[in-house]
């Protein structure tokens, strides 16, 4: 009826959605069909490599020449381990260069330029082969020490090695990649400060980051643990959206902090980890006893196996990846849920995952299937069902 007034959780239903856009939609649409395509050829690429290196006996050949040249022990095991984590770091190069530097420079989404994307590659080579030495090296020990449980010995040693790399990354892994910057917006910090508060949530610090050295994407997080906790938004948050839009995205991070899912993830992890190890070792066991000669294998407390092991233990990480992902699209949607609540803003919500949409270009509604595989986040379109739901039942009298 023409002069009647609405309701809130109305308005929020009559509301015309900058997701409507017909040709934005299609462009969205087809960003997340290259995506996809590029995942699962990069998925079978890193299946059928393994496989065949494997069946090459590149390993053995690997750690036999390394044997011949360097001291034995140690020395030698280290720089075998080594040389196999920077031929995947090598072999995988290709396929993240396209990824990086074609297809998100297509849709008009990084801001890149190759010179700094290989430094960056560089980093993370340096900063992960180290700790993927150590890692093979301690799955090593593990072996000699207990060779039939010694998959219970990484998966009770994973959340451990989960939690120090949650409160060492903000303070030694990410400023090796942004810049860091106190949020100046004085009236932004008080109030995101105050609905923490109002969450129980301490922070050491609300930082800006600068994000848009590599893409135009946006995003807001909480990073670290204990004294090493904080607030990051992206400078692409900061720039494009209203502070009541930051304030619920913030809000929302504020849910998983409630909700301890951090360490939620990391008991969902270990569990993960649990049944890949598990399964890698039955599976290892069997390869070595049947196909032991073909492979160079005798037995697995050897640097050549750990490929084998790493490779299986990635199959294994397949087959769980829908159950992983629902998982997290759980607790994706009870912080939704908590940002509502804490802030009793559907509509803020709504126009914030809106507008994250439409500058990630996320298809607000992708397929079933491709959900339930990858999902780790409920669909855009879910999420705004949500918050409306939220409003219509908040106002309901």
């Amino acid at each position: 009826m023409t002069g009647q007034a609405r309701l809130p959780g109305e308005d929020i239903d009559a509301a015309a959605s900058p997701l409507d856009d017909p040709e934005w939609l299609a462009r969205a649409r087809s960003y997340r069909r290259d995506r996809l395509r590029w995942l699962l050829a990069d998925l079978a690429f890193d299946v059928a490599a393994g496989g065949l290196a494997l069946a090459l006996r590149l390993p053995v050949i690997v750690q036999e020449r390394l044997a011949r040249r360097l001291p034995a022990g140690l020395p030698a095991e280290a720089c075998t381990i080594a040389s196999y984590g920077a031929g995947a770091w090598l072999l995988g190069l290709p396929s993240r260069a396209w990824r990086d530097l074609v297809l998100e420079h297509r849709y008009d989404l990084s801001t890149q330029r190759g010179r700094d994307w290989i430094v960056d590659q560089l980093k993370a080579l340096a900063l992960g082969l180290p700790v993927e030495t150590l890692i093979g090296q301690g799955v090593l020990a593990a072996l000699r020490r207990w060779p039939r449980r010694w998959w219970l010995a990484l998966s009770l040693a994973a959340a451990p090695l989960a939690a120090l790399f949650s409160f060492l990354f903000p303070v030694v892994i990410a400023p090796r990649f942004n810049r860091y910057r106190p949020l100046e917006d004085e009236a932004l910090a008080a109030r995101l400060r105050d609905q923490a508060a109002a969450a129980g949530i301490q922070v050491s610090e609300i930082l800006v980051t600068d994000l848009s050295r590599r893409t135009r994407k946006a995003n807001a997080f909480f990073a670290g643990l204990g004294r090493t906790r904080r607030i990051v938004l992206g400078d692409t948050l900061l720039d494009e959206f209203a502070p009541d839009e930051i304030a619920v995205i913030l809000a929302h991070e504020l849910g998983h902090q409630a909700h301890r899912d951090l360490w939620r993830l990391i008991l969902a992890s270990t569990a993960q980890v649990t049944l890949t190890t598990w399964l890698a070792q039955r599976l290892a066991e069997r390869a070595t006893r049947r196909y032991g000669r073909q492979l160079g294998l005798g037995r697995l407390d050897q640097p050549a196996a750990l490929p084998l092991i790493a490779w299986l233990a990635a199959l294994a990480g397949l087959i769980l990846a829908p159950a992983v992902s629902a998982f997290s699209r759980r607790i994706e949607r009870q912080a939704d849920r908590f940002a509502l609540e804490l802030t009793g803003d559907a509509s803020a919500f709504i126009r914030a995952m809106q507008r994250l949409a439409v500058q990630n270009l996320s298809d607000p509604d992708p397929p079933r299937l491709e959900r339930w595989l990858f999902g780790s986040h409920p669909s855009i379109a879910e999420r705004v069902a949500a918050a409306r739901q939220f409003a219509r039942q908040r106002h309901t009298p």
